[in-house]
């Protein structure tokens, strides 16, 4: 059986064009056999050749639709090839409408689309501009699952020695949004996970420069953390995320060593060259501010807390401050300092209600030493009216300075009794008679006397009162006049 080999070489250059009309057109791979004068046999594969020998570079046009009026694919005289589309790719693969170029199925261990950019610098292998909508399905690039939660989107690199060798640089982003990252659902999903079988030795690690720079801002809702880091041990479970806080630090060590040091979260200032002494170099700056307007609260900078459950010899020190030689280990600023007391003694500012989490203690000085001077603080000046006052009104201070009437004032009691306040009352002018036990008073504010007697403290005389808790009053002890 002898079959047809049909070669079409065009040659002239005359026609603006040269055409190729069939219905039907069979060519088979098979040898020419000059002695019979045909085709015989497979022997040698010769593919359809469809080409042109013009001189002057001519495009080969593919024309589909009624009488040819439409261009399907042409290729130019360079060789390239445009095509009108859509175009499928693959076996027993159809073109969509809308969809330019639809590969089919790829085989196991297969891949879709290769681009090889061997040999190359500063080539591109894909390039999508002009993108218009953003953040949704008409996007620069779409990467979808068969189901929710499964497969991998984009996998750049990979371990050392696999067949996906890593790179230089993983992803390069310049302005805008680099990356931006969308629960299914609200409050799952992890934005990124770094680290696997292999964990980096850093896993993020960011570097800016400029004044009013971030490396890193990590904002959360009131019912989670901005920031957890820990420095775990497999001994012990992690801990569990405290809601409401900006940064969390854990440290964990089940070490044997007897000088071993874990630290939760540290913070560390330093400050170089030749700037002037005006300068300030903070470790670590604590702030808490409360501006409700219709409720009552405490604002706490810094919460401290040490709790050391081994046995044998042990402490367990909630806050420990520590300077150099010449430094101040405790300094506050602009507010006075409470070192704690039992609920009924605290100072007015800071009342059991407003405090969490206390149940009460004494700060016991054995000895106070001052290398300084010493002064009463908190002086208050208080004018009395001709006759009886009940009860003085006193302030925080522990100085009272009372200005009595010209005629003489009368007090029976002073108020804001707490146990075992000192208050010296120093009168700025003649005839402050106090009476002992006076009964126009409050029975906690009335005054015990030496002697049970009424003391008239003179111009320019003080007295000394302090609170007996046993007492349940004032009692002198000490006068100077």
């Amino acid at each position: 059986m002898y079959h047809l080999i049909l070669i079409l070489i065009v040659l002239s250059t005359a026609l603006p064009a040269q055409e190729l009309r069939t219905t039907r057109l069979e060519v088979h791979g098979s040898a020419w056999d000059g002695t019979q004068g045909g085709f015989i046999g497979t022997r040698e594969v010769i593919p359809l050749v469809l080409g042109t020998t013009n001189a002057v570079a001519q495009p080969i046009r593919f024309l589909v639709g009624a009488a040819g009026s439409t261009r399907a694919m042409e290729i130019d005289g360079t060789g390239g090839t445009w095509l009108r589309g859509p175009v499928a790719i693959g076996p027993s693969t159809g073109a969509i409408a809308g969809v330019l170029q639809r590969s089919a199925g790829v085989a196991e261990g297969g891949i879709g689309h290769q681009i090889d950019l061997v040999g190359t610098r500063q080539a591109t292998g894909l390039t999508v501009d002009r993108i218009g909508v953003s953040g949704s399905d008409h996007a620069g690039i779409v990467l979808t699952s068969q189901a929710n939660g499964t497969g991998t989107g984009l996998r750049i690199g990979g371990p050392v020695g696999s067949s996906r060798p890593t790179l230089s640089t993983g992803i390069d982003i310049t302005g805008g949004t680099g990356l931006r990252y969308n629960a299914l659902t609200a409050g799952q999903g992890t934005a990124i996970e770094i680290g696997g079988t292999l964990a980096p030795q850093r896993g993020i690690d960011v570097r800016v420069s400029g004044t009013q720079q971030v490396g890193l801002f990590a904002r959360s809702n009131t019912l989670g953390s901005g920031i957890v880091g820990m420095s775990a041990s497999g001994a012990y479970a992690d801990v569990s995320i405290p809601l409401n806080a900006g940064v969390v630090g854990v440290a964990a060590s089940n070490s044997n060593a007897t000088a071993d040091t874990v630290v939760g979260m540290r913070a560390h200032g330093q400050r170089g060259g030749s700037g002037g002494r005006s300068t300030t170099t903070i470790g670590l700056r604590a702030q808490a501010v409360s501006e409700g307007t219709q409720h009552a609260g405490t604002a706490v900078g810094l919460l401290a807390e040490g709790a050391s459950r081994a046995p044998g010899v042990a402490v367990s020190i909630g806050a420990c401050l520590r300077s150099v030689e010449g430094g101040l280990a405790l300094v506050a600023l602009d507010g006075d300092v409470y070192l704690g007391s039992a609920d009924d003694q605290r100072p007015p500012q800071l009342s059991a209600s407003t405090i969490n989490g206390s149940g009460g203690s004494t700060t016991h000085l054995y000895h106070v030493r001052s290398s300084g001077d010493v002064h009463h603080t908190g002086a208050a000046d208080l004018q009395l009216p001709q006759g009886i006052t009940a009860s003085m009104a006193s302030t925080i201070g522990s100085v009272l300075r009372v200005l009595p009437d010209a005629t003489g004032s009368e007090v029976h009691g002073l108020s804001g009794g707490t146990p075992g306040r000192l208050i010296t009352i120093v009168s700025t002018g003649a005839g402050l008679l106090m009476v002992d036990g006076g009964g126009q008073a409050p029975v906690g504010d009335r005054f015990t006397l030496p002697d049970h007697a009424d003391v008239v403290v003179p111009a320019n005389g003080s007295i000394t009162l302090w609170y007996d808790a046993d007492l349940g009053g004032w009692r002198c002890i000490g006068r100077s006049w």
